[in-house]
C-alpha cells in the first residue's frame, strides 16, 4: 500500500467513528429525552382540595389516593405512573389542636369514593384475614403522624360520617407528645403497641377512637395482619362483629408542614 492510500483510508476510518458516533449520541440524547418526557408526562399533581385520583398496582388491584385537605391550607400531593404511592410535595400547614390535613391511599369506600374489587364494605364477622403492606418515607419536618385510619359503622355505608369506631396503626410521628408512662402496651403482629381509646365529637356526630401506636417507630410494615387489631377492640366491645369495616385507610395526618411525606408503595385486602 502506497502513503496515499493508507492516508485514505485512516480518514474514512476517522469520518466513519465520527458519524457513528454522532448518530449514537442522537439516539441516546432522543432516548433520554423519551424517558424524560414519558416521566413526566407520568406524573400527576394534586393541588385542590379533596381530589382524588385512581391508582393500581401490577396486579391490577385497585386504589384511590386522596387530597385530604381539610385545613384549606395549600397542600399539593404528586403520584408517579398511576402506582399506589404518593409525595407530599408542598404542604402550608400549620395548625393547632387538630390535623389540618389527611392526604391518603385508600381500599373500600371513603366519603362516597369506592374501589373496585375490594369486597368492602364487609361484615367484621365476614373478613378473610385482611392484611395490608405500606412503604413509607418519613424524612419531614413540622408535625405529623404516619397512621392507619380504619372506619366502623353499624350499618352499611359509603359516604358520611361512620360513627362505629375509628382504628387507628401508628407507624410514627413526629412533633407531637409521647404517650404517658401509664399507658398499657400490647404485643400485636410481632411488635409492641400503646393502646388508647376514647370517645371523640365532630360536627355533632360522636365516635370512639382506638389508638395503636408503635412503641419502636418504622417505616413500614409487611402484610401486617389487620385482624389481630381488630380481634383486640372486639375484646374490649369497641367494635363489634356485627359492625361494617368500611375501608383501609393509611396516610400521614398533618398539623404543621410535612413536606416530603411520602408512600412509596401500598398494598392491602379486605
Amino acid at each position: 500500500r502506497n502513503a496515499v492510500s493508507i492516508i485514505r483510508g485512516s480518514l474514512l476510518r476517522k469520518y466513519t467513528a465520527s458519524a457513528v458516533a454522532a448518530v449514537t449520541g442522537c439516539v441516546v440524547v432522543a432516548a433520554c429525552c423519551l424517558i424524560a418526557t414519558q416521566a413526566l408526562a407520568s406524573t400527576t399533581q394534586m393541588c385542590r382540595p379533596y381530589q382524588h385520583m385512581s391508582a393500581a398496582n401490577r396486579l391490577g388491584q385497585a386504589f384511590i389516593i386522596r387530597n385530604d385537605n381539610y385545613g384549606g391550607q395549600w397542600e399539593c400531593m404528586s403520584n408517579s405512573g398511576g402506582q399506589p404511592n404518593f409525595v407530599v410535595t408542598q404542604s402550608s400547614a400549620d395548625s393547632g389542636s387538630r390535623p389540618a390535613a389527611f392526604p391518603y391511599i385508600f381500599l373500600g369506600c371513603s366519603w362516597g369514593l369506592c374501589t373496585t374489587g375490594s369486597g368492602l364494605p364487609a361484615r367484621v364477622s365476614a373478613l378473610h384475614e385482611p392484611q395490608t403492606t405500606w412503604n413509607t418515607s418519613q424524612h419531614a419536618g413540622g408535625t405529623w403522624d404516619a397512621t392507619y385510619d380504619i372506619w366502623f359503622d353499624q350499618t352499611r355505608i359509603t359516604t358520611g360520617q361512620a360513627t362505629g369506631g375509628e382504628l387507628m396503626i401508628w407507624l410514627n410521628s413526629h412533633g407531637l407528645p409521647a404517650p404517658g408512662p401509664r399507658t398499657p402496651i400490647v404485643w400485636e403482629d410481632h411488635a409492641r403497641w400503646y393502646l388508647q381509646s376514647w370517645i371523640t365529637h365532630h360536627a355533632g356526630h360522636k365516635w370512639r377512637i382506638i389508638q395503636f401506636r408503635r412503641v419502636k417507630p418504622t417505616g413500614q410494615v409487611v402484610n401486617l395482619d389487620l385482624s389481630a387489631f381488630i380481634h383486640r377492640a372486639e375484646n374490649h366491645d369497641w367494635i363489634r362483629s356485627s359492625y361494617w369495616m368500611l375501608n383501609i385507610d393509611a396516610g400521614f395526618e398533618i398539623w404543621r408542614n410535612g413536606n416530603g411525606l411520602a408512600t412509596n408503595y401500598f398494598a392491602a385486602r379486605g
